[in-house]
């Protein structure tokens, strides 16, 4: 596709110069119309030698036309005659290194083939098919869309959230937001530490209610051991205080006492 279009320019260059210049002599014109002619070519050069400033542009930015205008292929013959890798009368071209100005024109025969082709061009608003530059929303990429989800909405949002990082850039420049930031993250960070002390204390308040409920009630049993009965029950609490279990040798004699002491 590229030598195709190299060789459209070569012959579109060839052109351009031999109406210039017939049968080895130069065409002659009246000083003013040379001058509106000089003027016009200057203007348009200086018009279609701008190259957008987006890192990733669109092929409606490098042609310069609006979604949903004409396209016209004026733009498209006047980049090529800056931007080909034949030319040599472009003063702006001169200035670019050979890989970025191979890349542009790159750019500009890929735009072309993609305007002038009206179901390419669908494809591409509808899609973003055929335009090698990566798009900037991998995660929509495999999301159903409809033909009202153009790229026009990209746009949109990529304005938005250009509105949304200069307005964080400013914030983090501001020291009192920093300020303000900081006080605020210190006394979020107080209060859990708080609540983890208060917590450790409820839990601790608890067990030592436990705790003195269950001394009570072992003082209280000891003080109501009376009778004989009484004393062998508290000698059966002195053996197994704990209540964790008996002995192989200790469960028939506690089966043979406990029905006597319930009594």
């Amino acid at each position: 596709m590229y030598r195709k279009a190299a060789c459209n320019a070569h012959i579109l260059l060839s052109s351009t110069r031999q109406s210039i210049c017939l049968n080895g002599t130069t065409s002659e014109r009246s000083p003013g119309r040379r001058d509106s002619f000089s003027t016009k070519k200057k203007y348009r050069a200086s018009h279609y030698s701008t190259w957008p400033s987006s890192d990733r542009p669109t092929p409606y930015q490098v042609m310069g036309i609006q979604r949903g205008h004409k396209y016209s292929r004026t733009r498209y013959y006047d980049l090529v005659k800056i931007y080909h890798p034949d030319s040599s009368t472009s003063d702006i071209a001169k200035r670019l290194p050979t890989e970025e100005r191979l890349s542009r024109y790159r750019l500009i025969v890929d735009a072309h083939e993609i305007l002038s082709d009206q179901q390419k061009r669908s494809a591409y608003d509808a899609y973003g098919l055929g335009w090698p530059l990566p798009s900037r929303h991998h995660g929509y990429d495999n999301i159903p869309q409809s033909p009202r989800h153009t790229y026009e909405r990209w746009d949109d949002i990529d304005s938005e959230h250009g509105a949304v990082n200069e307005f964080l850039g400013r914030l983090l420049k501001n020291k009192k937001f920093i300020c303000l930031m900081i006080v605020i993250a210190t006394f979020a960070q107080a209060c859990v530490i708080l609540s983890s002390v208060a917590k450790t204390k409820l839990e601790m308040r608890r067990r030592d209610e436990e705790c003195r409920d269950l001394i009570f009630r072992h003082r209280d049993r000891a003080l109501d051991l009376r009778t004989l009965v009484a004393q062998m029950e508290r000698l059966l609490l002195k053996r197994d205080p704990s209540g964790m279990g008996l002995g192989p040798t200790e469960e028939p004699f506690y089966r043979e006492m406990l029905p006597f002491c319930g009594n």
